[in-house]
């Protein structure tokens, strides 16, 4: 059986270029748990690795401030094996008998690329065949995309971004130096280190912005700057914290 299913062809939310939204079945990742991963990539017969190289992923991460030089992803390996698979061919459409594959898992929205590139109403549908789901995204500012408030946290990397996504009615998903003070409105990440791993991102399931199905803390998830050292460093001068 195949490991992944392609639930979107088409424009770019973003910038109307061509993309594709591609869902893998099976996961190793150990802070994330067995969660049906998401794959949002370009859709123009190049590698993912080179669409970066190129500036030619605005398509898919719209003005994310780490694109390039601080994004968590491993691009060269993960995204362009997910690629070569599509060029392949060894995908299957979503239709009505992939999609019992979605039944009672949880889904990740974005593992690479930010979710609004995609019509809400496809990943609507994705959610509505899942047991759980979370979500992120950087584009939290723009008019066009608040309805994603419903299905993602706002990522932010500051006190002043939290309150401003928090003004919009966004739950947040917030980056910081383990010097900074955890806010009284947030929750340490229970995947993160400083917490401990006391839970994978599957067992967990707070990062699913305002689903009117959620239950429980309405608290925002605040969690340490992680992730390899580079990057690490290029996150510290992209946000300039002090």
């Amino acid at each position: 059986m195949a490991n992944g299913i392609i639930f979107y062809q088409g424009k770019s939310q973003i910038n109307g270029k061509k993309i594709v939204g591609i869902a893998t079945l099976k996961s190793n990742n150990p802070k994330t748990g067995g969660l049906i991963q998401t794959h949002i990539l370009v859709d123009n017969q190049q590698k993912p690795t080179d669409n970066v190289c190129g500036n030619k992923d605005n398509a898919i991460c719209g003005n994310c401030p780490l694109k390039r030089k601080a994004c968590y992803v491993n691009i060269g390996q993960g995204e362009n094996q997910v690629y070569r698979t599509y060029e392949n061919n060894k995908y299957l459409p979503l239709d009505a008998d992939t999609s019992s594959r979605f039944n009672n898992r949880f889904l990740r929205l974005g593992t690479y690329g930010d979710p609004t590139a995609i019509p809400y109403s496809f990943w609507q549908q994705l959610v509505s065949l899942c047991k759980k789901y979370v979500g992120y995204t950087h584009q939290w500012r723009r008019y066009h995309f608040q309805k994603f408030r419903n299905l993602c946290m706002a990522s932010v990397a500051t006190e002043k971004e939290k309150r401003e996504a928090n003004a919009l009615g966004w739950r947040t998903f917030r980056v910081k130096l383990a010097c900074q003070e955890v806010l009284s409105d947030e929750i340490i990440c229970p995947a993160s280190e400083e917490r401990g791993k006391i839970l994978t991102c599957e067992q967990c399931g707070l990062c699913n912005g305002n689903s009117p199905e959620r239950k429980g803390t309405k608290k925002n998830v605040v969690i340490n700057v992680h992730g390899l050292k580079w990057k690490q460093n290029n996150y510290r001068k992209i946000i300039n914290w002090q």
